[in-house]
């Protein structure tokens, strides 16, 4: 199962029986042995796979691949049949400012709402802002001001499955203020990343806001 996200971000997956998913291409059958006299036409298997991946909720392109090989290699000993299936969803994570238009002096709130995927997930959290210039501000802690830069808002953040989550008023932040020295237009951005990387895990949240 190839994720179709644009390259060089292609992820492939392989079915684990009839459990899950995993990393990877390993065979779901090994080393099958089909006799010289057999005759068959119809459905062979029936593969009830969950549909959602570990740690992924992007939405997306899905491209699903099946082909027999030699056993222990990559080599392709019949043509290789694919399908494409589309996965639509909303963001994991939403964030709202509290207003569109701002002047100096104003305080700015932001309402981070986290939408559970319904499974565990281990993940940074990112909340980033673009200024004018095109410089990125991340704020230091929940309840501190913007640095330069961009830094997990929440570092190795865990999520338990089943559990219905969200953030709201997380902090508050009182302008002018770095980075909001300068008039114009700002664009806010929140995502959960694999951990340790900038590789988001769902659609990104996104916002915006201008300072006069």
């Amino acid at each position: 199962l190839a994720f179709e996200f644009g390259s060089p971000d292609q992820v492939l997956w392989s079915p684990v029986g009839f459990d899950g998913w995993q990393l990877g291409i390993v065979p779901w059958l090994s080393s099958m042995f089909i006799p010289a006299d057999f005759e068959f036409s119809g459905q062979l298997f029936e593969l009830p796979v969950p549909c959602n991946l570990p740690n992924l909720a992007k939405s997306g392109t899905y491209t699903l691949l099946i082909g027999a090989f030699e056993p222990g290699g990559f080599d392709a000993i019949c043509d290789i049949s694919s399908s494409t299936f589309g996965v639509t969803g909303g963001p994991f994570i939403t964030l709202t400012p509290s207003e569109i238009e701002l002047t100096w002096g104003d305080t700015l709130t932001i309402d981070l709402s986290v939408d559970t995927p319904g499974y565990g997930l281990q993940c940074d959290i990112y909340l980033v802002i673009l200024d004018p210039d095109g410089g990125f501000w991340s704020p230091d802690s929940l309840g501190g001001a913007w640095t330069g830069g961009i830094a997990p808002l929440l570092s190795e953040f865990v999520l338990p499955p089943d559990v219905e989550m969200t953030l709201d008023d997380l902090w508050q932040i009182s302008l002018p203020a770095a980075p909001f020295d300068k008039a114009g237009h700002y664009t806010l951005f929140a995502a959960p990343t694999e951990t340790g990387t900038l590789s988001p895990l769902c659609d990104i949240g996104i916002g915006t806001l201008s300072l006069e």
